[in-house]
């Protein structure tokens, strides 16, 4: 793992807590907004961490979190903060009211109601796209990153690995 992941997994075994959904948000079809998603359904199979590939659409998908019943929702999606592509951040609703009052609303939305509603810590796993131009792939920083990803949260969801 690089660097990057480290403190980024050291930071969500902190949080995650028994059962854990990763929503993947994004478009599929336009490039990198894309890694939510495609991160998601890395997971399908998974028992600790059940990954919910939602696209555009994470509003839609909340009775299926529910039947989960997780303790923690980590909800993926490329959002533009700024970063060197590929970079990532982890934050907290508040953190998200904070510095993206104005960017996707909707999900500071969702991020209350799901703490509400189902009483799980939610977080946001954002990863700085670097082209989301229509029908265009993942670009090679957010693939290596989305690998990265995938490779710490197969960790965090060994036996053991999670409370």
């Amino acid at each position: 793992m690089t660097s990057m992941t480290e403190p980024l997994e050291q930071s969500l075994r902190r949080y995650i807590k028994g059962k854990a959904v990763l929503l993947g948000i994004g478009n599929p079809l336009r490039g990198d907004d894309a890694v939510g998603t495609l991160l998601a359904e890395q997971f399908l199979d998974n028992e600790c961490i059940v990954g919910i590939p939602a696209g555009e659409v994470p509003e839609n998908y909340t009775g299926v979190i529910r039947n989960e019943n997780p303790q923690t929702i980590i909800l993926a999606d490329a959002i533009d903060f700024k970063g060197e592509p590929g970079q990532v951040v982890l934050m907290e609703e508040i953190q998200l009211e904070e510095r993206f009052s104005s960017h996707r609303p909707s999900l500071g939305l969702l991020m209350h109601y799901l703490r509400i509603e189902l009483g799980a810590t939610v977080l946001l796993l954002g990863i700085q796209p670097e082209n989301t131009d229509y029908d265009s792939k993942l670009s090679h920083r957010v693939k290596e990153t989305k690998s990265q990803l995938e490779k710490m949260f197969k960790n965090l969801s060994k036996p053991g690995k999670v409370a």
